[in-house]
């Protein structure tokens, strides 16, 4: 009983300092972000993963942005996992805010030149994480 209430107790402080664990992705003990609402743009070249059923992403190397969206109002998060090669940094971009939202970014700051892995991670409908296929853009 003691144990459940420690656990429980420090889960709160932690949710309440923004510390969220990111599920089965390579890039667990990275950097990170939450994505933001922002309006699409057309104005740079992307490459892009989806749409999926569960959710869509794209990278623009111009401004290092990671764009993501929730494609399921299942009220499930969805989220990239990158890795830079060059620099070993690895992170994850995650999109809390729900379908109604459309698409959201994280913007980045990547060395120029650098070569990035990125995946799409999300819930299927039995609540396991799927990850899509590695895709690989220069930043």
């Amino acid at each position: 009983m003691i144990r459940k209430r420690l656990i429980t107790l420090v889960s709160a402080v932690l949710m309440s300092l923004g510390v969220v664990a990111v599920a089965a992705s390579p890039a667990n003990a990275g950097e990170v972000t939450f994505a933001v609402d922002v309006s699409w743009s057309e104005n740079h070249d992307k490459d892009c993963l989806g749409p999926l059923d569960a959710a869509s992403a794209c990278f623009q190397p111009y401004g290092d942005v990671i764009w993501v969206k929730d494609n399921a109002k299942d009220g499930h998060r969805v989220w990239v996992t990158w890795y830079e090669y060059v620099s070993e940094r690895s992170g994850s971009c995650v999109n809390t805010l729900g379908a109604a939202v459309g698409w959201t970014w994280c913007n980045k700051d990547f060395g120029e030149g650098h070569l990035i892995r990125w995946q799409i991670n999300y819930y299927d409908a039995n609540d396991k994480v799927k990850t899509t296929g590695n895709m690989y853009t220069y930043a």
